[in-house]
């Protein structure tokens, strides 16, 4: 499962991996209570503290690691839409 981050007032989009590449996402770093299956949410709004891993570049996504998450709400979908 990939794992991205939409910092709210941005049109930007981090990608949460265990290095520099993309291809590090199959095993993301990011803390234990969040590695777990999503499939009935929508959303996850928090604050999260991140490290990134690459430099931000206009037009390219930057990756990171996820150090913490706190004051998590979860936006569950609908029961007719779950996939």
């Amino acid at each position: 499962m990939r794992y991205y981050l939409w910092p709210v007032g941005t049109k930007r989009m981090l990608g949460v991996t265990a290095g520099p590449r993309l291809d590090d996402a199959d095993d993301p770093i990011l803390p234990s209570d969040l590695k777990r299956s999503f499939s009935d949410v929508e959303a996850i709004y928090g604050e999260f503290e991140v490290c990134p891993f690459t430099l931000e570049r206009e037009g390219a996504m930057r990756l990171v690691c996820v150090e913490s998450a706190k004051k998590l709400v979860v936006k569950r979908r609908p029961a007719s839409t779950k996939q």
